[in-house]
């Protein structure tokens, strides 16, 4: 059977079955002496010894054409029995198959077609029934039990199942007559495969975002790989992703990239859909974005990228937006947790006596000249002092970005003196720090210790330091000096009356 085309599919990509994962595969013209390997690794040691590895010869290979490196940049692929040939057709037909795509029959198509999880899955399946071939069995395991390698195989392309039945699709190097030769078409070693976890990765997540102020929006990422679940009952990779209840996920903000590919997109102009990709925003009753990947549509190993939006409605009680996502579906992953933080903070309004004063307002705006970020359009950034708990004068200002921020006090309540202060406040790493000069606040109003900012009724309530302080003392120095003056003169005159 002649294969049309490079045998790429073998081998540049990974194909990937049930509890196996593959590196490369290739296969080879039958050689002179059957000395060609197919190793198989895994991540632990108890893995290999679990899995009970047969392998099935079920294709060679003849026709070997060579590039000018010596790889093999051509090949034909002809079934090694019937029963092989008969797997094919019946998997084509249970697939509901009737173009062969230039192929000239059914092996040679899945044998290029081999990442494409749906194909490979039926075939493999209906192999795994009748391989048609004798069972190899006892592979070397190596002295750390992390490889097992079949020795002195007949090249050729190969089934290898594990004691589940699950099965992989793998292939020796080429034989060109005298050595052992890789095909042009793959970068990966040849004839070595690995064995897959049962489970799946938890997906990636990010937040573009570290800190933000309430109202924000929040820029998110998923990310994941189509995966091989060839040999099992469904292929839902679905990505859940739960919220805290602070956020709302914003309505017709995800895309999804699959293989560098947007297949879908619902906040473009015109929305892109794929029939592989179902998106359900959160409800009433159901409060998680739902991803849902039909991975049978896609490439195994393809790169899923996701990206959504959503806005902090509301400041969280720990100053924490917290939200993860999984893996749902077919296989149910582990979560990934991603926290974006918001910092409130407060002081309080107080009088001469130190007593709280309500009805006070107070504006905050990012410090002109630095990088913090603008407040978003419904934040509450006027606020006036309150009884909070019991306290009066307080004043709060909810979850704020990290950033240094400038608060000015408007006008003071009737029967207090007209003088205000204006201080900045930075916010890092959770914590609000005050900060004054003697420009902002020449009455010596704020006591960033202790975060209150005082109102006097007279010129007498204010504290004796500062520049304040300073216009006092030389207030009273130019009073008793004009003082000074009027017994001096007065002095003066009293002399001259007695002269007179």
């Amino acid at each position: 059977m002649k294969l049309r085309k490079l045998f790429a599919g073998v081998a540049a990509a990974a194909t990937l079955f049930g509890g196996l994962a593959l590196g490369a595969t290739t296969a080879n013209a039958a050689d002179a002496d059957a000395s060609a390997t197919l190793t198989l690794r895994a991540s632990n040691t108890t893995a290999l010894q679990a899995a009970d590895l047969t392998a099935y010869r079920i294709g060679s290979y003849s026709n070997l054409q060579y590039d000018a490196d010596g790889k093999v940049s051509y090949v034909d692929v002809t079934a090694a029995n019937d029963a092989v040939k008969n797997a094919a057709a019946t998997a084509a037909t249970a697939l509901n198959k009737t173009d062969l795509g230039g192929y000239p029959d059914w092996v040679s198509f899945y044998a290029a077609q081999s990442s494409y999880a749906a194909d490979l899955t039926q075939f493999a399946a209906e192999l795994v029934k009748n391989p048609g071939a004798d069972a190899i069995k006892n592979p070397t395991i190596s002295e750390d039990g992390l490889t097992a390698t079949f020795n002195n195989l007949e090249s050729g392309w190969y089934l290898i199942k594990d004691a589940n039945g699950n099965a992989v699709f793998v292939g020796t190097q080429a034989f060109n007559g005298n050595n052992y030769v890789d095909f042009a078409a793959t970068t990966a070693a040849n004839g070595v495969a690995y064995l897959k976890p049962t489970g799946t990765p938890a997906p990636g997540k990010t937040a573009t975002q570290k800190t933000i102020t309430v109202g924000d929006v929040i820029d998110y990422e998923l990310t994941g790989k189509i995966p091989n679940w060839n040999g099992k009952d469904s292929y839902n990779y679905n990505f859940v992703d739960t919220p805290s209840d602070s956020l709302k996920i914003n309505d017709k903000s995800v895309k999804v990239e699959i293989g560098g590919v947007t297949v879908y997109d619902d906040t473009a102009t015109t929305p892109i859909t794929h029939e592989g990709v179902t998106v359900t925003y959160p409800t009433a009753d159901v409060k998680t974005l739902t991803i849902a990947i039909d991975a049978m549509k896609f490439t195994v190993g393809d790169a899923v990228e996701i990206d959504y939006k959503a806005t902090a409605q509301a400041e969280p009680g720990n100053g924490q937006y917290v939200n993860d996502a999984k893996i749902t579906g077919t296989v149910t992953s582990g979560n990934t947790e991603v926290t974006v933080k918001t910092t409130p903070f407060q002081f309080t309004k107080i009088n001469a006596q130190n007593d709280g004063i309500d009805g006070v307002g107070f504006t905050i705006a990012p410090k002109a000249g630095t990088d913090t970020p603008a407040l978003p359009a419904n934040y509450n950034a006027t606020v006036k002092s309150s009884t909070v708990d019991g306290e009066k004068g307080v004043v709060r200002f909810a979850g704020l970005a990290d950033g240094t921020y400038t608060v000015t006090e408007d006008t003071p309540l009737a029967g207090y003196m007209n003088v205000t202060a204006t201080f900045d406040v930075k916010i890092a790493d959770g914590v609000a720090t005050f900060t004054t000069t003697a420009t902002s606040d020449p009455y010596n109003l704020v006591d960033e210790d202790n975060k209150t900012v005082l109102n006097v009724k007279s010129a007498t309530e204010l504290p004796l330091t500062g520049a304040a302080g300073t216009a006092l003392f030389t207030m009273v120095g130019l009073l008793l000096a004009a003082a000074a003056g009027t017994v001096f003169v007065k002095s003066r005159s009293a002399k001259r009356a007695l002269r007179a």
